[in-house]
């Protein structure tokens, strides 16, 4: 058996194909492009129609990325069922020659979207500086609060304010929990979270509602089976009040300016 730069460089002995390698939190999935299944040190890759755009070379970032075509019904797809993903979903792309040994990365990044066509699924795919290129927000002044609930500039803790409860029903996009008695709105934007009942990591879902024992979620909840462990943490208005002691005793790290005059003194109005 002839080594990978061996039979990259034959004239008869190369036989290329390319393993795919997605991974989520520790949660891994691996394709072929071939009809056989093959197994590399502890990976099985199951084959699959799926396929790339071209790889280019150069030094700008933007021109890096790729997009991957998948059948529309892979179950790997359902990461994006009511929503982004928890976590980053990375790619790798391996090259390898069939009765030869050793393999290399012609890809690496990170997938972005998937964009749904017919039958198929398109993976935007992106390499891992594409990051630094993109142009981050600004903060901004702002009468009402900025920062991101239970965020670094917010600076409450989650746990602090974290209820435990249980899926008691679920119907589209609604979940009633009957250990809530906080009043009606206490839940409103923020979030809830579960184990995923087939992967081995942390859903969340957005609450856009709360009244009485029923949350209305942005999305209907993806993996969330009736009677399933839920932390639920409360959400916040962007206000002093709501920042105050009346709910989340953060008044000292309110970024927000409420009293910031309704006027601006340098866009040619007359103040008095």
């Amino acid at each position: 058996m002839v080594d990978y730069a061996t039979a990259e460089t034959s004239a008869s002995d190369g036989r290329s194909m390319e393993l795919y390698e997605f991974s989520l939190l520790g949660n891994y999935w691996h394709f072929i492009d071939g009809n056989d299944f093959v197994t590399v040190g502890i990976n099985t890759y199951e084959p699959m129609a799926i396929s790339h755009s071209a790889i280019k070379t150069s030094g700008e970032i933007a021109s890096a990325g790729i997009t991957v075509t998948v059948p529309r019904t892979l179950g790997f797809l359902s990461l994006w069922n009511g929503g982004a993903p928890p976590d980053t979903v990375k790619l790798t792309i391996y090259s390898q020659h069939k009765n030869a040994t050793g393999q290399v990365v012609i890809w690496s990044g990170r997938v972005l979207t998937p964009t749904l066509r017919d039958g198929l699924a398109e993976l935007d795919c992106r390499p891992g500086l594409w990051s630094l290129r993109r142009q981050t927000a600004r903060n901004m002044h702002s009468i009402s609060c900025p920062a991101a609930l239970y965020g670094e500039v917010c600076g409450v803790d989650k746990f602090a304010f974290q209820e435990i409860g249980a899926a008691d029903a679920v119907s589209g996009n609604t979940v009633t929990v009957n250990a809530i008695t906080q009043p009606d709105g206490y839940f409103d934007g923020g979030f809830i979270e579960w184990a995923d009942a087939d992967l081995s990591l942390t859903r969340r879902g957005s609450v856009m509602s709360q009244v009485g024992d029923v949350l209305t979620l942005l999305v209907p909840p993806t993996n969330l089976p009736v009677g399933a462990a839920l932390n639920l943490y409360p959400g916040c208005d962007h206000t002093p009040g709501h920042c105050g002691p009346a709910k989340f005793n953060n008044e000292e790290n309110y970024p927000g300016l409420p009293f910031m005059p309704g006027k601006n003194p340098f866009n040619g109005t007359m103040l008095f």
